[in-house]
Protein backbone atom coordinates (compact mmCIF):
# COMPACT_ATOMS: atom_id res chain seq x y z
CA UNK A 1 0.00 0.00 0.00
CA UNK A 2 1.16 3.40 -1.16
CA UNK A 3 2.73 5.25 2.20
CA UNK A 4 3.53 9.45 1.32
CA UNK A 5 7.02 10.26 1.73
CA UNK A 6 8.47 11.07 4.98
CA UNK A 7 11.37 13.16 3.80
CA UNK A 8 11.62 16.54 5.83
CA UNK A 9 10.97 18.86 3.05
CA UNK A 10 8.59 17.08 1.13
CA UNK A 11 5.33 19.14 2.53
CA UNK A 12 7.63 21.93 0.20
CA UNK A 13 7.79 20.21 -2.85
CA UNK A 14 4.23 22.00 -4.62
CA UNK A 15 6.07 20.87 -7.84
CA UNK A 16 5.38 17.34 -7.06
CA UNK A 17 1.46 18.01 -5.37
CA UNK A 18 0.06 21.66 -5.01
CA UNK A 19 -2.80 21.72 -2.10
CA UNK A 20 -3.41 25.47 -2.73
CA UNK A 21 -1.47 26.03 0.18
CA UNK A 22 1.70 26.22 2.03
CA UNK A 23 3.47 23.32 3.88
CA UNK A 24 1.63 24.48 6.95
CA UNK A 25 -1.43 23.99 5.75
CA UNK A 26 -2.25 27.70 5.48
CA UNK A 27 -4.21 29.01 2.66
CA UNK A 28 -1.63 31.13 -0.24
CA UNK A 29 -2.44 32.88 -2.85
CA UNK A 30 0.72 31.97 -4.99
CA UNK A 31 -0.66 28.50 -4.83
CA UNK A 32 -2.89 27.25 -7.07
CA UNK A 33 -4.42 23.91 -6.19
CA UNK A 34 -3.32 21.22 -9.05
CA UNK A 35 -0.58 23.63 -10.69
CA UNK A 36 1.64 20.59 -10.42
CA UNK A 37 3.22 17.93 -12.61
CA UNK A 38 1.05 15.48 -10.90
CA UNK A 39 3.73 13.50 -9.62
CA UNK A 40 2.40 12.24 -6.18
CA UNK A 41 -0.94 10.96 -8.13
CA UNK A 42 1.62 8.97 -10.53
CA UNK A 43 3.21 7.22 -7.43
CA UNK A 44 -0.35 6.08 -6.32
CA UNK A 45 -0.89 5.08 -9.97
CA UNK A 46 1.66 2.73 -9.71
CA UNK A 47 1.88 1.69 -6.46
CA UNK A 48 -2.22 0.55 -7.54
CA UNK A 49 -0.54 -1.13 -10.48
CA UNK A 50 2.09 -3.32 -8.66
CA UNK A 51 5.22 -1.21 -10.26
CA UNK A 52 7.91 0.54 -8.30
CA UNK A 53 6.27 4.28 -7.79
CA UNK A 54 9.76 5.30 -7.70
CA UNK A 55 11.44 3.58 -10.82
CA UNK A 56 14.02 1.41 -9.75
CA UNK A 57 14.91 -0.53 -12.84
CA UNK A 58 15.10 3.03 -14.84
CA UNK A 59 18.77 4.74 -14.99
CA UNK A 60 18.78 8.46 -15.49
CA UNK A 61 21.78 10.53 -16.76
CA UNK A 62 22.26 14.14 -15.77
CA UNK A 63 24.53 15.97 -17.47
CA UNK A 64 25.93 19.45 -15.66
CA UNK A 65 28.18 21.82 -14.58
CA UNK A 66 29.32 19.39 -11.85
CA UNK A 67 27.93 17.40 -8.76
CA UNK A 68 28.27 16.92 -4.91
CA UNK A 69 28.51 12.59 -5.17
CA UNK A 70 28.61 12.94 -1.01
CA UNK A 71 24.91 14.53 -0.93
CA UNK A 72 22.91 11.74 1.32
CA UNK A 73 20.40 11.72 -1.41
CA UNK A 74 22.66 10.63 -3.86
CA UNK A 75 24.87 8.17 -2.05
CA UNK A 76 24.15 4.12 -3.51
CA UNK A 77 22.74 5.43 -6.11
CA UNK A 78 25.62 5.87 -8.41
CA UNK A 79 26.00 3.51 -11.51
CA UNK A 80 28.69 5.24 -13.50
CA UNK A 81 29.75 8.54 -13.80
CA UNK A 82 32.26 11.06 -15.74
CA UNK A 83 34.13 14.18 -15.96
CA UNK A 84 34.81 15.40 -19.47
CA UNK A 85 36.77 18.80 -18.05
CA UNK A 86 38.82 17.49 -14.70
CA UNK A 87 42.03 18.56 -14.73
CA UNK A 88 41.89 22.09 -16.61
CA UNK A 89 43.79 24.81 -15.15
CA UNK A 90 40.94 26.24 -13.90
CA UNK A 91 39.30 24.04 -11.76
CA UNK A 92 42.19 22.45 -9.97
CA UNK A 93 40.43 19.70 -8.31
CA UNK A 94 42.32 16.90 -6.87
CA UNK A 95 39.87 14.48 -8.22
CA UNK A 96 37.11 15.05 -10.43
CA UNK A 97 33.42 16.14 -8.09
CA UNK A 98 35.33 17.30 -5.80
CA UNK A 99 34.36 20.70 -3.56
CA UNK A 100 37.24 22.81 -2.62
CA UNK A 101 38.60 26.20 -1.68
CA UNK A 102 41.02 27.93 -2.76
CA UNK A 103 42.62 31.49 -1.09
CA UNK A 104 42.21 34.65 -3.02
CA UNK A 105 44.70 37.40 -3.97
CA UNK A 106 43.23 39.25 -0.45
CA UNK A 107 43.86 37.92 2.87
CA UNK A 108 40.53 37.76 4.43
CA UNK A 109 38.43 36.07 1.49
CA UNK A 110 38.39 32.22 0.53
CA UNK A 111 37.14 31.37 -3.38
CA UNK A 112 34.78 28.75 -2.85
CA UNK A 113 35.30 26.74 -6.46
CA UNK A 114 32.50 24.77 -7.36
CA UNK A 115 30.05 23.91 -10.05
CA UNK A 116 28.70 21.47 -8.11
CA UNK A 117 25.73 23.49 -6.76
CA UNK A 118 23.42 23.58 -10.00
CA UNK A 119 23.80 20.21 -11.02
CA UNK A 120 23.39 18.66 -7.25
CA UNK A 121 20.22 20.64 -7.49
CA UNK A 122 19.31 19.72 -11.03
CA UNK A 123 19.61 16.24 -10.57
CA UNK A 124 17.34 16.48 -6.80
CA UNK A 125 14.63 17.11 -8.54
CA UNK A 126 14.82 13.94 -11.01
CA UNK A 127 16.02 11.63 -8.55
CA UNK A 128 16.47 12.39 -4.61
CA UNK A 129 16.08 9.62 -2.58
CA UNK A 130 13.14 9.07 -0.44
CA UNK A 131 14.96 8.28 2.77
CA UNK A 132 13.48 10.22 5.97
CA UNK A 133 15.31 13.32 5.62
CA UNK A 134 15.67 16.67 3.10
CA UNK A 135 13.94 16.38 -0.57
CA UNK A 136 12.32 13.14 -2.58
CA UNK A 137 13.10 13.37 -6.62
CA UNK A 138 10.20 13.06 -8.95
CA UNK A 139 11.99 8.94 -9.41
CA UNK A 140 13.05 8.19 -5.88
CA UNK A 141 14.54 4.90 -6.70
CA UNK A 142 15.91 5.51 -10.02
CA UNK A 143 19.98 4.92 -9.97
CA UNK A 144 22.07 7.89 -10.74
CA UNK A 145 24.87 8.74 -13.72
CA UNK A 146 26.53 12.40 -12.87
CA UNK A 147 28.03 13.55 -16.50
CA UNK A 148 30.16 16.63 -15.77
CA UNK A 149 30.31 19.05 -18.51
CA UNK A 150 31.47 22.48 -17.75
CA UNK A 151 29.76 24.97 -20.16
CA UNK A 152 32.27 27.46 -20.46
CA UNK A 153 34.39 24.19 -21.71
CA UNK A 154 31.69 23.23 -24.00
CA UNK A 155 32.22 21.76 -27.55
CA UNK A 156 30.19 19.94 -30.00
CA UNK A 157 32.96 16.76 -29.38
CA UNK A 158 32.73 16.88 -25.74
CA UNK A 159 28.36 16.89 -25.72
CA UNK A 160 29.02 14.38 -28.58
CA UNK A 161 31.40 12.15 -26.04
CA UNK A 162 28.91 12.64 -22.99
CA UNK A 163 26.12 11.14 -24.78
CA UNK A 164 27.81 8.25 -25.92
CA UNK A 165 28.98 7.62 -22.34
CA UNK A 166 25.25 7.93 -21.18
CA UNK A 167 24.31 5.39 -23.89
CA UNK A 168 26.99 2.88 -22.64
CA UNK A 169 26.27 3.51 -19.32
CA UNK A 170 22.82 2.40 -19.92
CA UNK A 171 20.55 5.69 -19.66
CA UNK A 172 17.12 5.12 -19.82
CA UNK A 173 16.53 9.02 -19.48
CA UNK A 174 19.14 11.98 -19.82
CA UNK A 175 18.44 15.31 -18.61
CA UNK A 176 20.78 18.14 -19.50
CA UNK A 177 20.42 21.99 -18.45
CA UNK A 178 23.63 22.92 -19.05
CA UNK A 179 22.23 26.09 -20.66
CA UNK A 180 22.80 25.05 -24.43
CA UNK A 181 19.45 25.15 -25.77
CA UNK A 182 20.52 28.11 -27.88
CA UNK A 183 23.90 26.83 -29.19
CA UNK A 184 23.94 26.26 -32.56
CA UNK A 185 24.15 22.84 -33.49
CA UNK A 186 26.07 21.04 -36.67
CA UNK A 187 25.46 18.13 -38.02
CA UNK A 188 28.07 15.97 -36.08
CA UNK A 189 25.66 16.94 -32.81
CA UNK A 190 22.77 16.61 -34.74
CA UNK A 191 23.68 13.02 -35.33
CA UNK A 192 24.78 12.01 -32.15
CA UNK A 193 21.46 13.02 -30.64
CA UNK A 194 19.67 11.13 -33.13
CA UNK A 195 21.91 8.61 -32.31
CA UNK A 196 21.56 8.47 -28.53
CA UNK A 197 17.55 8.98 -29.28
CA UNK A 198 16.82 5.95 -31.78
CA UNK A 199 19.87 3.52 -30.53
CA UNK A 200 20.52 3.68 -26.64
CA UNK A 201 18.12 1.56 -24.83
CA UNK A 202 19.21 -1.81 -26.81
CA UNK A 203 17.44 -0.07 -29.97
CA UNK A 204 14.59 1.69 -28.32
CA UNK A 205 16.19 5.24 -27.72
CA UNK A 206 17.12 6.92 -24.63
CA UNK A 207 14.84 9.68 -23.58
CA UNK A 208 16.81 13.23 -24.15
CA UNK A 209 15.40 15.90 -21.99
CA UNK A 210 16.38 19.79 -22.55
CA UNK A 211 15.85 23.32 -20.92
CA UNK A 212 14.07 25.93 -22.63
CA UNK A 213 16.54 28.16 -21.70
CA UNK A 214 15.64 31.58 -19.39
CA UNK A 215 16.37 34.47 -21.86
CA UNK A 216 12.56 35.92 -22.35
CA UNK A 217 13.24 35.35 -25.86
CA UNK A 218 12.24 32.87 -29.12
CA UNK A 219 14.82 30.32 -29.71
CA UNK A 220 15.55 30.57 -33.05
CA UNK A 221 15.76 27.30 -35.79
CA UNK A 222 19.06 25.78 -36.07
CA UNK A 223 19.54 25.93 -32.01
CA UNK A 224 19.86 22.89 -29.94
CA UNK A 225 16.49 22.56 -28.54
CA UNK A 226 14.90 22.59 -31.70
CA UNK A 227 16.68 19.25 -32.48
CA UNK A 228 13.41 16.64 -33.14
CA UNK A 229 14.34 14.08 -31.26
CA UNK A 230 15.14 16.23 -27.98
CA UNK A 231 12.39 16.92 -25.01
CA UNK A 232 12.59 21.00 -25.22
CA UNK A 233 11.25 21.79 -21.64
CA UNK A 234 10.18 25.17 -20.29
CA UNK A 235 9.42 26.38 -16.83
CA UNK A 236 5.58 26.97 -15.39
CA UNK A 237 4.91 28.73 -12.19
CA UNK A 238 3.26 27.87 -8.98
CA UNK A 239 0.38 29.68 -10.26
CA UNK A 240 -0.14 27.16 -13.00
CA UNK A 241 1.33 29.74 -15.59
CA UNK A 242 3.93 30.23 -17.82
CA UNK A 243 6.87 31.68 -15.62
CA UNK A 244 8.13 34.51 -17.90
CA UNK A 245 11.50 34.35 -18.42
CA UNK A 246 10.41 30.58 -19.74
CA UNK A 247 12.20 30.45 -23.48
CA UNK A 248 9.41 30.05 -26.39
CA UNK A 249 9.74 27.76 -29.46
CA UNK A 250 7.99 26.25 -32.11
CA UNK A 251 9.71 23.12 -30.97
CA UNK A 252 9.06 23.38 -26.74
CA UNK A 253 7.16 20.25 -26.13
CA UNK A 254 6.05 20.60 -22.55
CA UNK A 255 6.40 23.11 -19.71
CA UNK A 256 6.75 21.84 -16.14
CA UNK A 257 7.10 23.75 -12.49
CA UNK A 258 10.27 25.66 -12.49
CA UNK A 259 9.77 28.53 -9.90
CA UNK A 260 9.45 31.53 -9.83
CA UNK A 261 10.92 34.73 -7.80
CA UNK A 262 7.48 36.87 -8.00
CA UNK A 263 5.44 33.32 -6.91
CA UNK A 264 6.81 30.65 -5.10
CA UNK A 265 10.65 28.78 -6.04
CA UNK A 266 11.94 25.32 -5.91
CA UNK A 267 13.38 23.23 -3.01
CA UNK A 268 15.94 21.52 -4.03
CA UNK A 269 19.27 19.61 -3.30
CA UNK A 270 22.62 21.45 -2.93
CA UNK A 271 25.67 20.92 -2.55
CA UNK A 272 27.16 20.64 1.43
CA UNK A 273 29.83 21.98 3.00
CA UNK A 274 33.51 22.22 3.18
CA UNK A 275 35.13 21.14 5.56
CA UNK A 276 36.08 24.41 7.20
CA UNK A 277 32.52 25.35 7.79
CA UNK A 278 31.63 27.29 4.61
CA UNK A 279 28.93 27.28 2.72
CA UNK A 280 29.66 26.02 -0.72
CA UNK A 281 26.10 26.33 -2.65
CA UNK A 282 23.06 28.60 -2.34
CA UNK A 283 21.70 27.47 0.83
CA UNK A 284 21.99 28.57 4.11
CA UNK A 285 24.68 26.77 6.51
CA UNK A 286 21.98 25.59 8.78
CA UNK A 287 20.81 23.88 5.85
CA UNK A 288 23.12 21.70 4.58
CA UNK A 289 22.31 19.24 1.44
CA UNK A 290 19.16 21.98 0.65
CA UNK A 291 18.47 25.11 -0.91
CA UNK A 292 14.45 26.69 -0.97
CA UNK A 293 15.70 29.55 -3.63
CA UNK A 294 15.76 27.34 -7.18
CA UNK A 295 13.92 28.74 -10.39
CA UNK A 296 14.28 28.52 -13.94
CA UNK A 297 14.10 26.00 -16.49
CA UNK A 298 17.07 24.37 -15.24
CA UNK A 299 14.68 22.61 -12.76
CA UNK A 300 11.23 22.08 -14.69
CA UNK A 301 13.51 20.12 -17.07
CA UNK A 302 14.53 17.34 -14.67
CA UNK A 303 11.06 17.40 -13.75
CA UNK A 304 10.46 15.91 -16.68
CA UNK A 305 13.42 13.29 -16.71
CA UNK A 306 12.10 12.17 -13.61
CA UNK A 307 8.67 11.77 -14.93
CA UNK A 308 9.78 10.33 -18.18
CA UNK A 309 11.42 7.48 -16.07
CA UNK A 310 8.40 7.27 -14.24
CA UNK A 311 6.56 6.20 -18.04
CA UNK A 312 9.15 3.70 -18.85
CA UNK A 313 8.51 2.30 -15.27
CA UNK A 314 5.22 1.84 -15.70
CA UNK A 315 6.12 0.30 -19.87
CA UNK A 316 9.64 -0.36 -19.86
CA UNK A 317 9.01 -1.13 -23.99
CA UNK A 318 8.03 2.32 -25.16
CA UNK A 319 10.70 3.77 -27.22
CA UNK A 320 11.86 6.95 -26.70
CA UNK A 321 10.06 8.88 -29.43
CA UNK A 322 6.52 6.99 -27.88
CA UNK A 323 7.50 8.56 -24.58
CA UNK A 324 7.88 12.01 -25.80
CA UNK A 325 4.50 11.50 -27.40
CA UNK A 326 2.88 10.51 -24.15
CA UNK A 327 4.10 13.47 -22.49
CA UNK A 328 2.97 15.54 -25.06
CA UNK A 329 -0.96 13.89 -25.36
CA UNK A 330 -1.09 13.93 -21.69
CA UNK A 331 -0.24 17.13 -20.86
CA UNK A 332 -2.57 19.78 -19.23
CA UNK A 333 -3.72 23.30 -21.13
CA UNK A 334 -2.37 26.25 -18.83
CA UNK A 335 -2.80 29.65 -19.79
CA UNK A 336 -4.43 31.52 -22.26
CA UNK A 337 -6.10 28.45 -24.60
CA UNK A 338 -5.92 31.32 -27.29
CA UNK A 339 -1.96 31.02 -27.64
CA UNK A 340 -2.64 27.27 -28.63
CA UNK A 341 -3.05 26.35 -32.15
CA UNK A 342 -5.04 23.59 -34.22
CA UNK A 343 -2.47 21.00 -33.14
CA UNK A 344 -3.00 21.95 -29.49
CA UNK A 345 0.62 23.67 -29.65
CA UNK A 346 1.72 26.94 -27.99
CA UNK A 347 4.78 28.47 -28.38
CA UNK A 348 4.76 29.64 -24.70
CA UNK A 349 3.19 25.93 -23.10
CA UNK A 350 3.91 23.81 -25.94
CA UNK A 351 1.43 20.83 -25.61
CA UNK A 352 1.32 22.19 -22.07
CA UNK A 353 2.19 21.37 -18.39
CA UNK A 354 3.08 18.04 -17.74
CA UNK A 355 0.69 15.20 -16.17
CA UNK A 356 2.78 12.92 -14.85
CA UNK A 357 -0.52 10.17 -13.43
CA UNK A 358 -2.20 10.82 -16.89
CA UNK A 359 1.70 9.94 -18.99
CA UNK A 360 1.50 6.91 -16.31
CA UNK A 361 -1.97 5.69 -17.21
CA UNK A 362 -1.67 6.12 -20.95
CA UNK A 363 2.00 3.93 -20.79
CA UNK A 364 -0.21 1.33 -18.67
CA UNK A 365 -2.89 1.41 -21.80
CA UNK A 366 -5.53 2.68 -18.86
CA UNK A 367 -7.73 5.27 -19.66
CA UNK A 368 -6.24 8.94 -18.99
CA UNK A 369 -8.40 11.21 -16.57
CA UNK A 370 -10.02 14.12 -18.25
CA UNK A 371 -8.06 17.40 -19.56
CA UNK A 372 -8.96 20.95 -19.47
CA UNK A 373 -11.13 22.27 -22.58
CA UNK A 374 -8.99 21.78 -25.48
CA UNK A 375 -10.23 24.77 -27.70
CA UNK A 376 -7.47 25.81 -30.00
CA UNK A 377 -6.98 29.51 -31.48
CA UNK A 378 -6.06 29.52 -35.12
CA UNK A 379 -3.15 27.68 -36.29
CA UNK A 380 0.21 30.21 -35.28
CA UNK A 381 3.51 29.57 -36.76
CA UNK A 382 6.57 31.20 -35.50
CA UNK A 383 9.29 29.35 -36.95
CA UNK A 384 9.22 26.85 -39.99
CA UNK A 385 10.48 23.30 -38.34
CA UNK A 386 13.83 22.48 -38.17
CA UNK A 387 15.69 19.66 -38.86
CA UNK A 388 18.59 17.64 -41.23
CA UNK A 389 19.31 15.41 -43.47
CA UNK A 390 20.92 12.34 -41.67
CA UNK A 391 22.32 11.27 -45.28
CA UNK A 392 23.87 7.47 -45.21
CA UNK A 393 25.72 6.48 -43.14
CA UNK A 394 27.94 2.72 -44.24
CA UNK A 395 30.59 0.87 -41.94
CA UNK A 396 33.24 -1.35 -43.22
CA UNK A 397 37.19 -1.76 -42.94
CA UNK A 398 40.21 -2.11 -45.22
CA UNK A 399 41.28 -5.88 -45.99
CA UNK A 400 44.82 -6.17 -44.06
CA UNK A 401 46.75 -6.03 -46.60
CA UNK A 402 45.75 -4.00 -48.94
CA UNK A 403 46.51 -0.47 -49.97
CA UNK A 404 42.85 1.18 -49.73
CA UNK A 405 39.39 0.09 -50.82
CA UNK A 406 36.97 1.97 -53.04
CA UNK A 407 33.21 2.13 -51.47
CA UNK A 408 31.16 0.18 -54.03
CA UNK A 409 28.40 2.36 -54.27
CA UNK A 410 28.84 5.89 -56.31
CA UNK A 411 27.79 8.93 -54.80
CA UNK A 412 25.23 10.15 -57.00
CA UNK A 413 24.25 13.70 -57.56
CA UNK A 414 20.89 14.27 -59.56
CA UNK A 415 19.50 17.72 -60.52
CA UNK A 416 17.63 17.91 -57.23
CA UNK A 417 21.11 17.84 -55.31
CA UNK A 418 23.58 20.33 -57.66
CA UNK A 419 24.67 23.11 -56.40
CA UNK A 420 24.54 21.73 -52.64
CA UNK A 421 27.64 21.00 -50.63
CA UNK A 422 28.81 17.34 -49.73
CA UNK A 423 29.75 16.43 -46.63
CA UNK A 424 32.35 12.93 -45.87
CA UNK A 425 32.98 12.07 -42.45
CA UNK A 426 35.21 9.04 -41.74
CA UNK A 427 35.23 8.18 -37.92
CA UNK A 428 37.70 5.07 -36.92
CA UNK A 429 35.86 2.42 -34.67
CA UNK A 430 39.12 0.41 -33.04
CA UNK A 431 41.93 2.32 -33.87
CA UNK A 432 44.44 4.49 -31.44
CA UNK A 433 43.72 8.32 -32.09
CA UNK A 434 47.40 8.78 -33.57
CA UNK A 435 45.60 7.09 -37.01
CA UNK A 436 42.71 7.79 -38.81
CA UNK A 437 41.14 7.12 -42.57
CA UNK A 438 41.57 9.89 -45.09
CA UNK A 439 39.34 9.38 -48.10
CA UNK A 440 39.61 10.71 -51.78
CA UNK A 441 36.90 11.54 -54.22
CA UNK A 442 37.12 11.56 -57.97
CA UNK A 443 33.79 12.45 -60.43
CA UNK A 444 33.00 9.74 -63.04
CA UNK A 445 35.24 7.59 -62.20
CA UNK A 446 37.49 5.54 -59.32
CA UNK A 447 39.52 7.43 -57.10
CA UNK A 448 42.95 6.27 -55.91
CA UNK A 449 45.37 7.51 -54.03
CA UNK A 450 48.53 5.39 -55.69
CA UNK A 451 47.56 7.01 -59.18
CA UNK A 452 47.11 10.51 -57.60
CA UNK A 453 43.87 10.59 -59.50
CA UNK A 454 41.37 12.58 -57.60
CA UNK A 455 39.30 15.78 -57.25
CA UNK A 456 39.51 16.28 -53.45
CA UNK A 457 40.88 14.58 -50.23
CA UNK A 458 39.91 14.88 -46.96
CA UNK A 459 41.18 16.64 -43.91
CA UNK A 460 42.31 15.75 -40.74
CA UNK A 461 41.80 16.98 -37.47
CA UNK A 462 44.45 16.68 -34.80
CA UNK A 463 42.52 16.96 -31.48
CA UNK A 464 40.30 13.71 -33.18
CA UNK A 465 40.61 10.61 -35.56
CA UNK A 466 37.50 12.23 -37.77
CA UNK A 467 38.51 13.45 -41.20
CA UNK A 468 36.24 15.57 -42.91
CA UNK A 469 35.93 16.01 -46.94
CA UNK A 470 34.05 18.72 -47.92
CA UNK A 471 33.08 19.24 -51.84
CA UNK A 472 30.85 22.45 -52.45
CA UNK A 473 29.27 23.49 -55.43
CA UNK A 474 28.35 19.78 -56.66
CA UNK A 475 27.57 18.88 -60.23
CA UNK A 476 25.40 16.69 -61.36
CA UNK A 477 27.14 12.77 -62.18
CA UNK A 478 28.56 10.07 -60.02
CA UNK A 479 31.55 10.48 -56.84
CA UNK A 480 33.30 7.67 -55.95
CA UNK A 481 35.14 7.13 -52.89
CA UNK A 482 38.74 5.52 -52.07
CA UNK A 483 39.64 5.34 -48.49
CA UNK A 484 43.20 4.64 -46.71
CA UNK A 485 44.73 4.22 -43.29
CA UNK A 486 46.81 7.06 -41.87
CA UNK A 487 49.27 7.78 -39.72
CA UNK A 488 49.58 11.36 -38.10
CA UNK A 489 52.77 11.00 -36.19
CA UNK A 490 54.83 9.43 -38.56
CA UNK A 491 52.77 11.26 -41.75
CA UNK A 492 52.38 8.05 -43.58
CA UNK A 493 49.75 5.69 -45.34
CA UNK A 494 49.05 2.16 -44.10
CA UNK A 495 47.79 -0.69 -45.36
CA UNK A 496 44.43 -1.94 -44.49
CA UNK A 497 43.34 -2.97 -40.90
CA UNK A 498 40.70 -1.54 -38.77
CA UNK A 499 37.27 -0.42 -39.03
CA UNK A 500 35.31 2.50 -40.05
CA UNK A 501 32.28 3.89 -40.41
CA UNK A 502 31.66 6.66 -43.26
CA UNK A 503 28.55 9.06 -43.51
CA UNK A 504 27.91 11.39 -46.03
CA UNK A 505 25.25 14.23 -46.61
CA UNK A 506 24.30 17.11 -48.54
CA UNK A 507 23.83 20.56 -47.00
CA UNK A 508 22.80 23.89 -48.41
CA UNK A 509 19.47 24.53 -51.07
CA UNK A 510 19.31 26.09 -54.48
Amino acid sequence: MFQYPKDELFSLQWYLQNTGNYGDGLQDWLYRKGGDAKVVAAWKILDQYQKDWGAKRIKIAVIDGGFDLSHPDYQSKIVAKEDFDFGSSDYPAKEPFELFAESSFTKDETIIYTNGDHGTSCAGIALAACNDMGIVGAAPNASFIPIVLKLNFYSPKKLRQALRFAMQAGADVISCSLGLPDKAINYDIYRAIHECATQGREGKGCVICFAAGNDYQFIKPGAIATHPDIIAVGASTSEDDIAPYSNRSKNISVVAPGGYDKAIKIVTADVGHLANGEAAGKGPLEQPYYRMNAAGTSFACPLVAGVAALILEANPALTAKEVKHILQDTANKIGDLRDYDKRGHSPKYGYGRVNAANAVLKALGQPTQPALSRTYAPDISIFEDFSMDLGVTLKGSIPTQSEGIHMRKAITIGPLEKKKTLIIEIEPTDLPVEKCFLCFIQKGKKAGILTGDYLAQSQSNYQDNITTLTLRNLEEGSYHLFIQQFNKNTVEFLKGGGGYQLNWHLEGSV
